[in-house]
């Protein structure tokens, strides 16, 4: 039976069309008060400004004839490596999964057992980044800009936790600063030259001292060249030197704006009287007590000048002390509650935390990798470290998943990342399951003496075993709905 709308084929008990939502018991469109599987669609993935609709349209035409198949294949969200792009990606992880097999397995390259794990590690690591920038592109070109800007910048910042170098710590550290601050100045859009010298300064004394001091512990020990220098004068310790600019800059500016805004009113102090001098006529001693009175009262009249004076200019630099006062704590004040800012800052900081906590990660789980390469994992001879090793694999995958999560919700609030992730995620394990499965055949052929892969491994299996269910049960409907349509 076949849809009277879009002629899209049916079952034969369906009640309405999976793709136009017709109805086709009365073959006429569903009733109003009746909501579609359209647009139950429509309501989880709404169109906006992205390129999604565009694509979605010029491949409506692959969803005719699917059945609820199409259903399956709309539900997806946008997919930014479609056609070559996608295939060519693609073909690529599955022959770096069959390269660092045989760099883990392969008897005849004799690699030690620590390049192994670098290897490893490196390959995780660079998986785990194509995985965020997956999630978080909307097209083919984003993915290829992302990716490049992406490596760019959290390259430095891995590699200093993977070899703790002293040169790498460095530029990792002018990585994190140059990029607080700039995204700190384009979200703020302040103008004024003072100002954004001031923002500067602060964003990266708390970059550099929150990033300094938790490297500085034994845990992480990354920031070891911070501590070795500061041993030479404080001041060349990251964090002083840029508390002494801080301060500098803030008082600076403070006073400034002081003596910006003007001379202050200040009222005089109060005059001292002058004594009174009589008339010499009066007596014979007024005149011998007049020149002691016209001294004391020359004293008295120096005396209530300088007075004047010292209080003019005691008050003036009062006055200027707190106006500097009152503009230096209005400054941090509105640092301190500055909301973009302090986004920005956590933007950067949250996202190199995830980046340290996620290498630190792949270190730990690399020796489990190893094992779960190198060991028979069949269902017949499965043993109890590779079950555990098997057990923290999953554990890691559900880490990597949230730290791509997170990465991707930091740096484009809003979005919705879970299906694109899961999509990823998923091409991953195919690809890397195809990784195996070419690994079993070399393995079996003796093209190269490969060990651990006597037999296909047991995740490899599974992925296999449900891609297959999933294609016979798809090639069944197709084969019983051209049935019933002859």
């Amino acid at each position: 039976m076949n849809c009277q709308n879009c002629g899209v084929s049916l079952r034969d008990m369906a009640s309405f069309c999976p793709v136009c939502g017709t109805g086709t018991k009365l073959g006429t469109p569903s009733s109003p008060g009746r909501t579609t599987t359209s647009q139950l669609y429509n309501q989880q993935f709404p169109t906006g400004p992205s390129p999604a609709p565009a694509r979605e349209t010029a491949r409506q035409g692959e969803y005719e004839g699917l059945g609820d198949a199409a259903i399956i294949n709309k539900s997806t969200t946008t997919n930014p490596l479609t056609g070559l792009n996608g295939i060519i990606v693609f073909v690529l992880l599955v022959i770096a999964g069959v390269g660092v097999a045989l760099a883990g397995c392969s008897t005849a390259l004799g690699l030690p057992v620590p390049t192994e794990l670098i290897v490893i590690e490196l390959f995780t690591i660079l998986v785990a980044l194509g995985w965020i920038v997956f999630t978080i592109s909307d097209n083919s070109d984003m993915f290829f800009r992302v990716g490049a800007i992406v490596a760019a910048l959290s390259g430095p910042v891995i590699a200093m936790v993977l070899t703790l170098a002293p040169i790498l710590f460095w530029l990792s550290l002018v990585i994190l600063l140059v990029l607080a601050v700039t995204i700190s100045l384009e979200e703020t859009e302040s103008t004024k030259i003072w100002e954004r010298i001031f923002i500067s300064i602060y964003v990266a004394w708390v970059v550099a001292g929150i990033t300094v001091t938790l490297g500085s512990t034994r845990y992480l020990p990354y920031a070891t060249p911070a501590t070795a220098i500061s041993e030479v004068h404080f001041l060349l310790d990251a964090r002083y030197l840029l508390t002494s600019l801080l301060l500098l800059s803030a008082v600076g500016n403070a006073m400034f704006k002081a003596f910006e805004a003007g001379w202050p009113s200040i009222s005089p102090p109060p005059s001292i009287g002058l004594l009174n001098i009589p008339d010499t006529s009066d007596s014979p001693n007024t005149t011998l007590f007049r020149p002691f009175l016209v001294v004391t009262n020359v004293i008295l009249l120096i005396v209530d000048k300088l007075t004047s004076l010292l209080w003019q200019l005691s008050a003036l630099v009062l006055a200027y002390l707190y106006r500097t006062g009152v503009n230096l704590a209005d400054h941090f004040y509105s640092l301190i509650t500055n909301r973009i800012i302090w986004r920005a800052i956590g933007r950067v900081l949250l996202t190199f935390l995830t980046t340290l906590v996620f290498t630190e990660a792949v270190t730990l789980a690399a020796p489990e990798f190893h094992l779960y390469l190198t060991k028979v994992t069949s269902l017949s001879s499965i043993s109890l470290s590779i079950a555990i090793a098997m057990v923290w694999m999953g554990v890691f995958a559900l880490l990597t998943l949230c730290c791509v999560l997170f990465i991707c919700w930091l740096w484009k609030p809003g979005g919705r990342f879970i299906d694109p992730a899961s999509f990823g995620g998923t091409m991953i394990l195919v690809a890397l399951s195809l990784s195996g499965g070419v690994m079993y055949v070399v393995a079996k052929t003796r093209i190269l003496n490969i060990i651990g892969f006597d037999s296909l491994g047991l995740l490899t299996l599974l992925i296999l075993i449900l891609i297959g269910s999933v294609f016979l049960y798809q090639m069944a409907q197709r084969v019983t709905g051209v049935t019933a349509k002859k």
